[in-house]
């Protein structure tokens, strides 16, 4: 069990063991439900870049150049995104108030490591309340107008992007070497035509792509 649930190990497998002895034990009164994982603002930052990027296309004109799809401030997933809203923070803030949210010790990491790969993520992961500073950062950057000013949710769902570049990627593959991929239980539909393939059951349902 300290090898399961050691750094850099495998904690994700723990609750697959609880889920597969319930499962022998047979009693839904045994049944655990997991708490859920502590917020980082890296969720935050995710979740924000989606929401800013949908609201960007449905204000059209009511944006700035700069935030607009082809400007130079428009919120992405990238690395290079990321370093040039840490370098925000720092050009545009005092120490004084950057160590109020943070602490002296993490600013000067990120003095010391500006430019660096996921320097940002590190701060977001330790301090909870930073992805709000990042954001109005880029918001009077942009000087954005109220549509466009976002609130933190108490709780958002973590998620990785890089999965669905993963995704997209295989799924191209896919195309240039011929074949399908079955998502079962997909409720989308390309048409309703019943379609039966050989194999396994579940292949016969869902969306094949």
């Amino acid at each position: 069990m300290d090898t399961l649930l050691a750094e850099n190990k495998r904690p994700h497998y723990l609750p697959l063991l609880v889920k597969a002895w319930e499962k022998a034990i047979g009693m839904p009164e045994l049944h655990y439900t997991f708490p859920k994982p502590q917020m980082n603002s890296v969720s935050h930052f995710f979740a924000w870049v989606r929401w800013a990027r949908e609201r960007i296309s449905f204000l059209g004109d009511e944006v700035s150049a700069v935030a607009s799809p082809s400007g130079e401030l428009y919120p992405m997933f990238t690395v290079e995104f990321q370093e040039m809203m840490l370098g925000f923070v720092l050009d545009d803030y005092s120490p004084g108030l950057i160590t109020r949210i943070i602490n002296a010790e993490w600013y000067d990491f990120m003095v010391k490591h500006r430019g660096e790969n996921h320097v940002l993520f590190k701060v977001l992961r330790a301090f909870p309340h930073f992805a709000e500073l990042v954001i109005k950062t880029w918001e009077a950057r942009v000087r954005a107008p109220t549509p466009l000013r976002y609130t933190l949710p108490a709780y958002v769902k973590h998620f990785h992007p890089q999965r669905y570049v993963t995704l997209f990627l295989y799924l191209n593959n896919r195309t240039k070497i011929g074949g399908e991929t079955v998502f079962p239980y997909s409720l989308d539909r390309y048409s309703d035509e019943k379609i039966v393939r050989e194999g396994m059951d579940e292949c016969s349902s869902g969306l094949a792509v």
